[in-house]
């Protein structure tokens, strides 16, 4: 059986420890990007849920449900709109920044009473 030479066996040691190194900083990395977006999407799954809650009270208000509406105009309702909540409008303000700036983004997202 041949032996290596330990000065080889040492460099290769010092590699792979390196390689592990640099394994495990990628691997840090990856999971901080992946908690971010995870975050990410639970903001826009949040808009997307007040999004259709908002688009059931235009249906409900637009369109005219005739079976509801024969039944007579105590069951109509008048709005199931969800309030946004703050999370969710941060996350807007935030997406619509760099676009819009500042003082739109306060005006029309932050202190929007419609949106409250």
């Amino acid at each position: 059986m041949k032996l290596k030479d330990p000065i080889a066996l040492t460099d290769e040691l010092k590699t792979e420890k390196f390689r592990n190194e640099k394994l495990h900083k990628k691997c840090n990395k990856l999971l901080k990007q992946s908690k971010e977006q995870e975050e990410e999407i639970s903001d826009l799954n949040e808009y997307i849920d007040s999004l259709e809650a908002q688009i059931a009270d235009y249906k409900r208000r637009f369109v005219p449900d005739f079976e509801m509406l024969a039944k007579g105009g105590a069951e109509v309702p008048i709005s199931d709109l969800k309030v946004m909540t703050d999370k969710a409008r941060r996350s807007m303000a935030k997406r619509f920044l760099k676009k819009y700036g500042e003082e739109w983004v306060r005006v029309n997202i932050l202190e929007n009473e419609n949106l409250k």
